[in-house]
């Protein structure tokens, strides 16, 4: 059974119009996840391309993956197919629900905000891809609605970057920008992209292997992973005021804090473009050591100026 007390498995939304790139962004994940069971709900498997050999099981509403991974099928009843890998004995790492090519992708936050009431699942990210070839060549509804779209997503993968010029691109990417200041937008061909970016991955950096008080950064394809961790505690106070200046900085965040002063447990605390939550988990390590990573673009992110902060919490 899912113990609620413990962090919540995060559920990431993948809308995008007819064409855009949605079930070739799900297959690139799949294949790339390690030792993380993702469940995948996709409007139809028939457009999935998994490989034979990858395939460990399948039935009609159900193909399950040698490396953990499941897809089912979409359907009325998610909230209930959510609820049931919730109760099996082995918790999935993160839920992936594609919403339909027709339909409003925001039309699934009431369900999965309904399931957050229960404590088992967080909306962890919303992603909405965006065909740049048909974004210039379309009638203004489709464009419309597109940009209505794309405007409630964190995350906005701008897709088939290989097909348009560059003038095209940079006008698509502008219109983007200024129906949804906030959002990260992701330049792509062929829906490739770091998969951290769209799953909860941050959580593999606290593993890293550095003295508590150091820095920590990476760069992978042009994003960059920072990340600090110490046995000081820190204040509750400056904390917030420094998750208020994250959003400016990178588009992941995710920590185990502990305050001073306080000895309910880690606080812990996640970042998705704007959007940032707090949950105490009632429990910690023994060590009560505060670790925070966060990610984002390598020509946007201040990694100096995230230590500056840090360091300003710790003083």
């Amino acid at each position: 059974m899912h113990d609620p007390s413990i962090d919540r498995v995060p559920v990431v939304t993948v809308g995008g119009f007819l064409g855009a790139g949605k079930t070739t962004l799900i297959n690139r994940i799949l294949k790339e996840v390690d030792d993380e069971r993702v469940v995948v709900f996709v409007n139809d498997f028939g457009a999935i391309n998994i490989d034979y050999d990858l395939i460990e099981t399948a039935d009609e509403r159900r193909i399950s993956l040698k490396n953990g991974c499941v897809c089912c099928t979409l359907n009325e009843e998610l909230i209930q197919g959510i609820k049931t890998f919730l109760d099996e004995d082995e918790t999935p790492s993160a839920f992936i629900i594609e919403a339909s090519g027709i339909s409003d992708p925001r039309a699934l936050d009431s369900s999965i905000l309904m399931l957050e009431q229960t404590g088992t699942v967080r909306l962890d990210n919303r992603v909405y891809l965006v065909d740049a070839e048909q974004f210039q060549t379309s009638d203004f509804e489709e464009t419309e609605l597109v940009i209505d779209h794309a405007a409630a997503a964190d995350c906005i993968i701008v897709n088939k970057t290989d097909i348009v010029s560059s003038s095209a691109l940079k006008a698509t990417v502008s219109t983007l920008k200024s129906a949804s200041p906030y959002a990260t937008i992701i330049e792509s061909a062929y829906g490739r992209c770091p998969t951290g970016m769209i799953l909860n991955k941050v959580d593999r950096d606290f593993t890293s292997n550095f003295q508590p008080g150091q820095s920590s950064v990476s760069n992978h394809h042009g994003y960059v992973s920072w990340s600090r961790q110490t046995y000081r505690m820190i204040s509750r106070d400056r904390f917030m005021e420094f998750a208020k200046r994250l959003p400016d900085l990178c588009f992941r965040a995710k920590g185990q804090l502990f305050f001073d002063g306080e000895k309910s447990g880690a606080n812990i605390f996640h970042l998705v473009g704007r959007r940032a939550s707090m949950e105490n988990k009632g429990f910690g390590d023994n060590q009560r050591q505060t670790k925070i990573v966060a990610i984002g673009k390598s020509s946007q992110m201040q990694t100096g100026r995230l230590d500056q902060l840090f360091d300003e919490l710790l003083m």
